[in-house]
């Protein structure tokens, strides 16, 4: 299976992944010749898009090697998609069920990587809380360092952190 989106700018693959919303696919920007991640939310409710919008905005607005990168955001039709960086590798899930038990550094090593993420969310202004991290929504890429894939759930507190934006 492959089509494109916008116009022959992006060319669709296979499946990387599928979530309870969105659907992960390979993709290549065609102009650029850049392998990319598109990825696709199933609802085609106002409300679902919207929030897949702010998603993109809250990564884009982000810049940290632990964080995927945004490239874009788009209408294709009623369908809401997203232009990330492919990061290339295994999902952590997948890598401690291939490689268990994990060595004792690397263990240290993905702690570490995560609690420089989490600290550099919390203290941005406002902090952005992340309400669904897990293993499969983290990637084991290039080196070995981790690589967060999914902020569909996270939050920005308001400015009295009280109530989420």
């Amino acid at each position: 299976m492959s089509f494109s989106l916008q116009g022959g700018r992006y060319q669709v693959g296979a499946i990387l992944g599928q979530g309870g919303s969105s659907r992960v696919y390979a993709g290549q920007h065609q102009e650029l010749l850049r392998p990319v991640a598109l990825k696709c939310l199933h609802s085609q409710e106002p409300a679902d898009i919207e929030l897949f919008r702010e998603e993109a905005r809250l990564l884009a607005a982000l810049n940290h090697p632990r964080i995927v990168t945004v490239y874009d955001f788009f209408l294709e039709g009623s369908q809401a998609w997203m232009v990330l960086e492919r990061v290339e590798g295994r999902t952590l899930y997948d890598q401690v069920q291939r490689e268990h038990p994990l060595p004792l550094p690397r263990c240290l090593q993905w702690v570490e990587e995560l609690l420089d993420l989490l600290e550099f969310l919390h203290d941005q202004q406002p902090p952005v809380i992340l309400k669904d991290l897990k293993p499969e929504n983290v990637m084991v890429g290039q080196g070995g360092h981790l690589v967060l894939l999914d902020f569909g759930i996270s939050k920005r507190l308001s400015p009295l952190g009280t109530q989420p934006m």
